[in-house]
């Protein structure tokens, strides 16, 4: 399933002075489909995500915002178990789904200040998306799936290789088709969807010292 390609969120773990909360921080989330082209501004999608193994809920919101210069601003949020919510919003040159470049990225850890990354930064903010299944899935089954968002016509996919991934896909779904997945330890639902989404992120960026990067811990 590497079209399902793994999306990869830099948390900065720094508590903001007087607080003691903890950053969120999900290194590795389950990977999304985008579709090929232009997205919309404004389109939005809301999954809710649970683990078996750890018994935990989660979201995650993808949003495609407003168009700046020859780039667009897409958003995603990652909320964990504890209602903690981490930012990060991306101005991409290009399509989302395929961008040509990174022109800037900004990073909201909860209850903290946002912070405008460096180059060498801002290039891993952004998700791997691909348009279509490889190989190593084969479809299903066609049929209405019914979820917390309504009643889909998908296609359902499965993997070939690995452990079993099964995933539904929607036309009726814009920016991202995706409407459930599900694997071992993991079920992944669309829960909302929307066309009039705005960045989620307050306050003004600050930037964010390169200097100060040779003191986190290495990103694994």
């Amino acid at each position: 399933m590497k079209w399902l390609a793994t999306i990869v969120v830099l948390a900065l773990p720094w508590p903001a002075p007087g607080q003691q909360k903890k950053a969120v921080t999900p290194a590795l989330l389950p990977s999304l489909p985008a579709r090929p082209g232009a997205i919309a501004p404004g389109t939005w999608v809301l999954y809710s995500l649970y683990n078996r193994s750890t018994r935990q809920p989660g979201l995650i919101r993808l949003a495609a915002l407003e168009r700046e210069g020859k780039g667009q601003w897409f958003e995603m949020a990652v909320t964990d178990h504890r209602q903690l919510t981490l930012r990060t919003k991306v101005l991409v040159e290009g399509a989302i789904a395929a961008p040509r470049r990174v022109l800037k990225a900004i990073v909201q850890p909860p209850g903290q200040q946002p912070l405008l990354l460096p180059d060498k930064l801002a290039a891993r903010q952004v998700p791997s998306f691909s348009a279509k299944p490889t190989d190593k899935t084969r479809l299903v089954s066609r049929g209405k799936l019914k979820v917390a968002a309504g009643t889909f016509v998908c296609e359902r996919h499965r993997s070939t290789s690995g452990p079993t991934h099964d995933f539904w896909l929607s036309d009726q779904v814009a920016g991202w088709p995706l409407v459930k997945l599900e694997t071992p330890t993991l079920t992944v639902e669309l829960a909302a969807r929307g066309s009039a989404a705005r960045s989620e992120i307050k306050g003004t960026p600050l930037k964010l010292d390169e200097k100060l990067l040779d003191s986190l811990p290495p990103i694994r």
